[in-house]
């Protein structure tokens, strides 16, 4: 060749410059991100899965599924290894991060905050998210939960190639952060105030209201908050906190809950007024998020590296965009998208395509 370079076609199943096959690194990514298992305990299973040892003669006593590999020729895959490659993978989505410019957007966005355990402390991780389709758009550590910080979030996703403009409607949790966000930048995105929020404030209060008049008089105020919040139209909601205020006014050790309702009504209520077809009440889609999140960083114990961090999130929200939901009925639980990752929701064509595939490993 004229650049007096060699060059070979990729051989299919190969990793190149790697002395294991892609089959061995993606399954241990896998088992890694959707297993939630330790690096040392993925290379354990891995081991054991290609030589036949180790935990394969628990799995098959009889040996009739898995012959021992000769010692020559094992598989001697450590953990550190394991984590090299979750590092390189965490690189390659970071730089991927600026192609979800062209993930078609709802208009509707879900956004919150959740801790991660560094070697040296907590850390604040900032999550933002479609509210509608389900696509995150970033999970990114931040210094604190203020308006710089979130301002700073949202502008790097304009870096990114993100439409933030197409921001028509912001779910959150009450923190000042996204009210000043808002009202100073987003001056014509609606601020969708959480319900799952909303009765977290004022649990404490219903709670000391029925030690004073019992679980029937607790069971009657929560109905009726249930008939606002839950309310098909603004109409309905209307209607319902109409009877609030004229059954419960006059209960001093209400008032606090009154307040609430009646100073965030028209912000818990924009789901009802046609800003975004399909706006949940509430920022259920980052609340999820969160849940396996977190679950997965308490099985990891603390994360070494501010770096390791970040390439974590960034394999975390590349895994959790093509996650297919359950494809299956349960006999009270009824699964919206079945079959469906995020990214098909949205309206992109990766049917067959995984988290590796689109990383490139």
């Amino acid at each position: 060749m004229k650049c007096r370079k060699t060059w070979s076609d990729p051989i299919p199943g190969v990793a190149p410059y790697a002395r294991y096959c892609r089959a061995i690194q993606r399954q241990c990514l896998d088992l890694y991100v959707y297993g939630n298992a330790s690096y040392r305990k993925v290379a354990s299973l891995v081991r054991s899965e290609v030589n036949g040892d180790e935990r394969a003669r628990d799995w098959d006593p009889e040996g009739m599924h898995w012959q021992k590999v000769p010692s020559e020729r094992q598989v001697r895959l450590s953990h550190v290894t394991a984590w090299r490659w979750l590092q390189s993978a965490g690189k390659k989505a970071r730089a991927l991060q600026g192609q979800f410019g062209e993930v078609p957007q709802s208009g509707g966005w879900a956004t919150d905050v959740t801790g991660a355990w560094l070697k040296g402390g907590s850390e604040a991780v900032l999550g933002i998210c479609d509210a509608v389709t389900r696509v995150v758009f970033s999970i990114r550590k931040i210094g604190a939960e203020s308006e710089d910080e979130v301002l700073r979030a949202f502008a790097r996703l304009r870096g990114l190639g993100v439409n933030t403009k197409r921001i028509l409607a912001l779910v959150s949790d009450g923190a000042e952060a996204y009210r000043l966000l808002v009202e100073g930048v987003m001056k014509r995105t609606a601020h969708q105030r959480s319900v799952f929020h909303l009765w977290r404030n004022v649990l404490p209060h219903i709670k000391a209201y029925k030690e004073l008049n019992g679980d029937e008089a607790e069971k009657q105020l929560k109905d009726t908050l249930h008939a606002i919040w839950d309310a098909n139209t603004m109409g309905e909601a209307g209607a319902a906190l109409e009877i609030l205020v004229s059954v419960y006014g006059a209960e001093p050790i209400l008032a606090p809950v009154l307040r609430v309702v009646q100073g965030t009504f028209n912000e818990a209520m924009v789901h009802l007024k046609g800003v975004v077809e399909g706006l949940p009440r509430s920022n259920n889609v980052c609340e999820l998020l969160w849940a396996a999140y977190k679950h997965r960083l308490k099985v990891m114990g603390r994360l070494m590296s501010e770096s390791g961090l970040d390439n974590f999130n960034a394999v975390w929200e590349m895994e959790t965009n093509f996650r297919r939901y359950q494809n299956r009925k349960e006999r009270r639980r009824r699964y919206r998208y079945p079959g469906k990752c995020p990214l098909e929701i949205a309206g992109l064509p990766v049917e067959g395509i995984c988290w590796m595939d689109a990383v490139g490993i």
